[in-house]
C-alpha cells in the first residue's frame, strides 16, 4: 500500500471495466479487453516496488504518460509500458492485450496504432476508454481515427463506448439515489 499508488489502482479498475465493457460491445474478446486495462499501467507499480525512493519523484514530477517514459528511461534503462507487458507476458495474459499495455502510451499520444501488431483491436479499445477517462469531448475524434486502423467500424466503436458510458453513469446515478 502506498498513496502514490492509490490513482493507478483506482484508474486500472475504470479502465478494466471500460474496456472490458467497449470490447464486449464490439464483440471484441471482453476478458483480454478487461485484461488490457487492469494491467495498462503494471509496470509503474513494479518500478515503484522495486525502487520507491528513485521512482517516487518520477511520479511526481512527469506532467504525463510520455514524459515519464522518457524519465523511466533515464533512471532505470526501460519504462512501464515495456516492463508492464514482459510481466503480462510472463502471466501468460493473452497476445492482444499484452501488445495493448505494451503501446498504451503511445497510442494515446499519437492515436496510431502499432502496424507490426496482428490484431490492434484491443489498442484501439485502450484509446477509446482512455478518452472516456480524460477527455469524453474527445471521443468521437479519437473513434474516427483509430477505429479504421483495427478494422473496426468508426460508427460502432463509438456507439459501443458511449453505450458503455451511458451505462456507468446511470450505475453511478442508481447508486447516488440508493
Amino acid at each position: 500500500a502506498a498513496l502514490e499508488l492509490e490513482p493507478i489502482w483506482e484508474r486500472a479498475s475504470v479502465r478494466g471495466l471500460l474496456m472490458g465493457r467497449i470490447g464486449q460491445a464490439l464483440s471484441v474478446d471482453p476478458w483480454a479487453s478487461h485484461s488490457a486495462g487492469l494491467f495498462e499501467e503494471c509496470g509503474k507499480a513494479v518500478m515503484f516496488r522495486h525502487a520507491t525512493e528513485r521512482y517516487k519523484p518520477l511520479i511526481a514530477e512527469a506532467k504525463n504518460d510520455e514524459e515519464l517514459l522518457l524519465l523511466e528511461h533515464q533512471k532505470f534503462g526501460v519504462s512501464h509500458d515495456t516492463l508492464g507487458a514482459a510481466l503480462c507476458e510472463s502471466w501468460g495474459v493473452a497476445p492482444p492485450a499484452v501488445d495493448s499495455v505494451r503501446y498504451h502510451v503511445i497510442v494515446n499520444s499519437t492515436l496510431e496504432l502499432p502496424m507490426h501488431v496482428a490484431k490492434r483491436e484491443l489498442c484501439a479499445i485502450s484509446a477509446l476508454a482512455h478518452a472516456l477517462m480524460t477527455d469524453p469531448d474527445t471521443l468521437d475524434d479519437i473513434a474516427r481515427k483509430v477505429a479504421p486502423q483495427a478494422e473496426l467500424d468508426p460508427t460502432q466503436a463509438l456507439r459501443g463506448a458511449r453505450q458503455v458510458q451511458e451505462q456507468i453513469e446511470m450505475a453511478v446515478e442508481r447508486a447516488k439515489t440508493d
